[in-house]
């Protein structure tokens, strides 16, 4: 299917995920999106943590308008994509902590999801501002057990905790639960609608809920229906294989129990041949004290035989030690001839060696007088560049005051320009009141018709009027 189970997020048809264990967890998952489809017949609809998609396209195959799926995950969104296709459901990659839609969803679902995270209240606070005035919300958290239940959840809110946070942002929250339940069905077709319930437990009271289901919405006129109960039915594949395994497991308590029953029968047996090699243990110490008087008698010869291989051990040292002498002087007498002519080699390589230092310090002496005579050129190359470089920053600051100079006039010729400017405006708008006023008089009106004429008169001929 693409991705793997993570032991939290499902994934239908996960390689890693035994079947029907996958099959039972989808089962708990949909039940949650059935209730929630009931609302959302025709209406955008925005899944929190949608996870790989499935619960997106089972809003959108119930009748929802629209559907946008979004995750934090990216291979979760890419896998949705590819295995959850609907015309109207679309997924995003968001984190549900900064997601900002304003007002764009009639519904929102976010099941088993708060729980995973610490800014639990950041998340209402953007799911209340996604959704449109008297828009519902549905969201689902498991009962917090002794211990947590995985090191996937960071906070297992408790009823009257996510009850409280929801009231605080919401005007109307519902409460209803999720208890898991095993059911058979008798029938003759596969059921729409279940009229007829048999309950043969009594445990499906809120204290007994595996999850959590709240149902919010703001104040303001809604027309959402209540919604009903709703039963998710699934094969038995999953009890058939915890009953499996029990028998497994009775088979592996019978055989370990036969396994306890041999070793006991083999203890008893050891503890017998244990008990018969004390026996001969007793009977191996009084052996073992009479060799014990033979050996100190052996013990005895021994040391008498020391004695005199000691005896013998000295008088053959001082032998040994007496011609040591001899043969230490001889060798004295040769390591003496031996320094002597080493001495007289050694004298010749000291003034070949001497000779070679010599020849190394003039050689040093040169080398030394061209880097002496190296350095002074240097010098008076960096000279003549700083005489040029200073040069140059005189001639650039002159440049430079000649062009604040220019700056300065450039700006009193625009301020001339501009004022300039505005006595003329002033001037054309004093002619246009002028010529208005001239045009409104009544002499103006007056001469109309003569006007007319005059202008006739200088197409006819060519002459103005004199």
């Amino acid at each position: 299917m693409g991705i793997d189970f993570t032991g939290e997020r499902i994934v239908p048809g996960a390689a890693n995920c035994e079947p029907a264990f996958a099959q039972k967890m989808y089962q708990e998952h949909i039940a949650r999106y059935a209730f929630a489809a009931q609302l959302a017949k025709g209406r955008d609809v925005l899944d929190v943590a949608c996870g790989v998609g499935y619960g997106a396209q089972w809003l959108a195959k119930a009748g929802a308008k629209s559907v946008l799926g979004t995750d934090i995950a990216e291979d979760a969104i890419d896998h949705a994509r590819k295995n959850y296709f609907h015309p109207s459901v679309s997924f995003e990659v968001q984190d549900a902590r900064t997601m900002d839609f304003e007002g764009k969803f009639d519904v929102v679902t976010c099941f088993e999801f708060i729980e995973h995270v610490d800014e639990q209240a950041a998340i209402l606070d953007a799911i209340k501002r996604a959704l449109r005035p008297g828009g519902l919300l549905f969201i689902s958290t498991p009962r917090p057990l002794l211990e947590k239940r995985t090191d996937f959840h960071v906070h297992e809110l408790e009823f009257q905790e996510l009850q409280r946070m929801l009231g605080e942002r919401f005007a109307h929250v519902d409460s209803y639960f999720e208890r898991n339940c095993f059911s058979s069905y008798v029938g003759a077709s596969s059921p729409e609608v279940l009229d007829h319930i048999v309950r043969i437990t009594d445990k499906l009271h809120l204290d007994d809920a595996d999850y959590f289901i709240f149902v919010a919405r703001d104040s303001g006129k809604s027309d959402f229906q209540q919604p009903q109960a709703v039963i998710a039915l699934n094969d038995d594949s999953y009890v058939l294989r915890l009953e499996e395994d029990i028998v497994n497991f009775r088979n592996g308590e019978n055989y370990h129990n036969q396994l306890i029953q041999d070793v006991s029968e083999k203890n008893r047996a050891l503890s017998a041949a244990l008990e018969s090699a004390r026996s001969e243990l007793d009977a191996s110490r009084k052996e073992v004290e009479s060799l014990s008087l033979m050996q100190q008698e052996i013990s005895r010869i021994a040391a008498d035989l020391a004695s005199m291989r000691e005896e013998t051990a000295r008088q053959q040292a001082e032998s040994v030690t007496s011609v040591k002498g001899e043969m230490l002087k001889i060798a004295a007498d040769v390591a003496s001839i031996h320094e002597e002519i080493r001495a007289s080699a050694e004298l010749a390589g000291v003034q070949e060696e001497l000779e070679s230092v010599r020849r190394s310090r003039d050689e040093f002496a040169r080398q030394t007088e061209q880097l002496l005579s190296e350095n002074g050129r240097i010098r008076t190359v960096l000279a003549k560049v700083a005489q040029q470089l200073a040069e140059a920053e005189t001639s650039l600051n002159s440049k430079l005051g000649e062009a604040d100079q220019l700056r300065k006039e450039l700006s009193a010729a625009r301020d001339a320009h501009a004022r300039e400017f505005e006595q003329l405006s002033l001037k054309y708008e004093e002619c246009e009141r002028t010529l208005n006023r001239f045009r409104r008089s009544v002499s103006w009106s007056v001469t109309r018709p003569l006007r007319w004429v005059g202008r006739q008169y200088r197409k006819a001929t060519g002459r103005s009027v004199g």
